[in-house]
């Protein structure tokens, strides 16, 4: 099992449905927005992983933005989020350890696409459009990703 999930969504919060290519795709405007994907088993990974996604905003956002927005969130396990206080970079953290992305603006209306690896206990890599993209980490061999029974949330 390579750890993909194909379940069914359990509840979501505030997000369209927009009509795409094939079916629906889900519209988030980033204010309180997201999917609750449910604690499946599947989901519930402590070690090596990798986290893939697109995501684009309606508005600009650089170093002078106050909101945070969060586009993966497993409460006191990990989390992908663009965090105002990183000065508009992304994050990728693991309530212990975070590492984050040199790129600190995100234009309005373009895609991007973002790749995480997180390899056992103290490696983790950004990709931004297929470019490795690291500012910084402050990972040690310590820091896991806790097992817990929280669900995961897509959105902010």
């Amino acid at each position: 099992n390579d750890g993909s999930w194909s379940g069914d969504i359990d509840s979501d919060s505030g997000v369209n449905c927009t009509v795409a290519k094939y079916g629906c795709a889900r519209a988030f405007d980033g204010s309180g927005d997201y999917v609750n994907a449910g604690n499946d088993d599947s989901l519930k990974i402590t070690s090596d992983m990798t986290v893939s996604t697109w995501f684009r905003l309606n508005e600009p956002y650089n170093s002078s933005s106050t909101e945070d927005f969060a586009l993966f969130n497993r409460e006191d396990g990990w989390t992908v989020l663009i965090y105002s206080p990183d000065a508009g970079r992304l994050r990728f953290g693991t309530y212990g350890g975070n590492v984050q992305t040199a790129k600190d603006s995100w234009d309005a209306d373009t895609w991007y696409h973002v790749v995480i690896t997180f390899k056992d206990t103290n490696n983790a890599t950004i990709y931004v459009d297929g470019v490795e993209d690291m500012y910084n980490s402050d990972y040690s061999t310590s820091d896991t990703i806790a097992s817990n029974t929280n669900v995961l949330e897509i959105g902010t």
